[in-house]
C-alpha cells in the first residue's frame, strides 16, 4: 500500500501539522483528518480547491460551483499543492502539500500525525485577525483582558500546547474506521469549544444584548427589542426588558457592557465626551441587522469580520514590502484598528514609518494608500451602527445624489445655473455672474484650462 506524506499548515499562522494518510483516502476522509489533527470541531462547512475546482459537500451546495462530491472523489496525489477552507464565516485557509510517497509500513495504523506546531486557535474566535488578537492578550494584554479571554473560552489559551501524542489519540476513532460525530467532545487536555464557555452559557437575551453593544457601541432598549422579536419566535417586550435590566444586570458582570438609563453601553464610551462625539455621528442612521447565526459571533469581543479587502492588503504587504509573515499581520491589524476608530489615512500611513518599511517608488505608496483607503471603507464602525461607510454610502445616501446636468453650469448659492451653449464674446458679461467683461475676468483662465 501506498501512503502520501502531507504537511497542512493554516495559513497566515504558524500553525502546522504533517500526517501520513493513504493515497486512495476521499477528500472527504482527509477533512475529518485535518479536523482531528488540528483541534477543529468539526461544526462549519468546508471545501477543497484544486487547481481551480472546488471539492465539497453537494448536499449543502448553495451555488452550484462544487465540482467534485467530496464523500467519493480520492485526492489526486498528482496535484502536489491545494487548499482547503474551514467555516466560511471565519475563513481558515490552509495549504496541504504533498512532500513524498512512501511505502506503508504495516506495523503502523493510517492516519497518523508524525510533526506538527502549536495550537490550534479557537473556534469562532474571527478568524486570522481575531486570533492574532487573542494572541496579542495572551502575550502582553492587561490581566483584566486575560480574565475576560479565559471567561469566554472557558480555558486557558496556551498557543504553543500541541503534541503528537494527543494528535494521534484523536485520530484513534478514523484509524478504527468510525467516523466523527458532529460536535462531539474530544478536544486536548483542558481545552474545549469556546460555545461551551461562559459566554455561550448566557440566556439568549443576554448574548443578544452584548453582541449588538459590541457591534453598535450604544444600544437603545428600544431597537434590542425590535431586532430580538424579529429573529425569534418568545417575544420580549419593552418593559419586560426594562424589568430585567432592574433585576438581572449581574448577568452583564465580566463583559464589556453597562445598563444606563435606557442605553446599552459599551466600556470604551465611559468617558462623556467621547460618549456624546459618537451619538452626534450616530444620529438617525439606521441599523445593520446580520442574520441570527452570524450576529451572536460579536458575543465575542475578539470578533471583527474577516473581509476581503483587508486579505488584499496583507497579500500586497507580504508580496512587496513586508516578507516576515508576523509583521506583515501585526501592521494589517494595526491599520484595521485605525481605520476602525476613524483615524486620518496619514496616521495610517506613519504606522509604515514605526515599522521601518521602505517603498520603492511613489506608485507603490499609492497603491497602498488605495488598499488602506478600502480597508478603511469596508469596516464595520460603531458611528455607522454597525454598517461599513460602503454600505452607508450606496444604501442610503447615493439614492439620494442629484445627478450633474448634462450641460455646464455655474454655482450660484447651492443653485445651479445652465450656461447656454452659445459662444460668450470677449465683451460680454462673463458666465461666472462676477459682473465683468469676459475678456477681463474668465478668458484667460479658460484659455489656461
Amino acid at each position: 500500500m501506498i501512503i502520501l506524506q502531507l504537511k497542512i499548515s493554516l495559513d497566515h499562522t504558524r500553525v502546522n501539522r504533517e500526517v501520513l494518510v493513504r493515497k486512495d483516502i476521499t477528500y472527504h476522509e482527509l477533512h475529518k483528518v485535518i479536523q482531528r489533527v488540528f483541534g477543529w470541531e468539526d461544526y462549519h462547512l468546508y471545501e477543497f480547491n484544486v487547481e481551480g475546482d472546488q471539492i465539497g459537500d453537494l448536499e449543502n451546495d448553495e451555488f452550484g460551483s462544487i465540482t467534485y462530491e467530496a464523500m467519493t472523489t480520492p485526492i489526486f496525489s498528482d496535484k502536489k499543492k491545494f487548499s482547503y477552507e474551514y467555516d466560511f464565516g471565519d475563513g481558515w485557509e490552509h495549504t496541504i502539500r504533498i512532500v513524498k510517497e512512501l511505502e506503508a509500513d504495516p506495523a503502523v495504523d493510517y492516519p497518523v500525525c508524525i510533526g506538527g506546531k502549536r495550537a490550534c486557535p479557537p473556534e469562532d474566535c474571527g478568524g486570522v485577525y481575531g486570533y492574532r488578537e487573542i494572541l496579542k492578550t495572551v502575550s502582553s494584554g492587561s490581566a483584566v483582558k486575560k480574565e475576560e479571554l479565559e471567561e469566554w473560552l472557558g480555558y486557558e489559551f496556551d498557543p504553543d500546547d500541541f503534541s503528537v501524542e494527543w494528535a494521534n489519540e484523536r485520530l484513534k476513532d478514523l484509524v478504527a474506521g468510525q467516523s466523527l460525530m458532529h460536535g462531539q467532545d474530544v478536544m486536548h487536555g483542558h481545552q474545549k469549544s469556546p460555545t461551551h464557555g461562559e459566554f455561550a452559557e448566557m440566556s439568549l437575551l443576554t448574548r443578544y444584548i452584548v453582541a449588538l453593544t459590541n457591534l453598535y457601541g450604544v444600544l437603545p432598549e428600544e431597537e434590542l427589542v425590535k431586532i430580538f422579536n424579529t429573529q425569534n419566535e418568545d417575544q420580549i417586550s419593552l418593559d419586560e426588558l426594562e424589568s430585567w435590566a432592574d433585576n438581572h444586570s449581574e448577568e452583564l458582570y465580566g463583559t464589556p457592557v453597562s445598563s444606563v438609563s435606557g442605553l446599552f453601553i459599551h466600556e470604551d464610551l465611559m468617558d462623556v465626551d467621547v460618549f456624546k462625539d459618537l451619538m452626534m455621528k450616530k444620529a438617525n442612521k439606521p441599523y445593520y441587522v446580520p442574520e441570527k447565526e452570524e450576529l451572536l459571533k460579536y458575543v465575542n469581543p475578539y470578533y471583527p469580520e474577516s473581509t476581503k479587502e483587508l486579505d488584499t492588503l496583507l497579500d500586497y504587504i507580504e508580496k512587496h514590502l513586508i516578507s516576515n509573515e508576523e509583521d506583515a499581520l501585526d501592521i494589517v491589524e494595526d491599520i484595521h484598528d485605525y481605520c476602525k476608530n476613524g483615524v486620518d489615512m496619514r496616521s495610517v500611513m506613519d504606522l509604515f514609518n514605526d515599522y521601518e518599511v521602505s517603498f520603492d517608488s511613489m506608485e507603490q505608496v499609492n497603491e497602498v494608500l488605495q488598499l488602506a483607503t478600502s480597508v478603511a471603507n469596508n469596516i464595520r464602525i460603531w458611528e455607522n451602527n454597525g454598517y461599513t461607510p460602503h454600505e452607508i454610502f450606496e444604501k442610503y445616501e447615493k439614492p439620494n445624489m442629484k445627478p450633474l446636468p448634462d450641460k455646464p453650469f455655474v454655482y450660484k448659492g447651492g443653485e445651479q445655473t445652465v450656461v447656454k451653449g452659445e459662444k460668450v464674446g470677449r465683451n460680454d458679461p462673463c458666465p461666472c455672474g462676477s459682473g465683468k467683461k469676459y475678456k477681463k475676468c474668465c478668458l484667460g483662465k479658460d484659455l489656461y484650462h
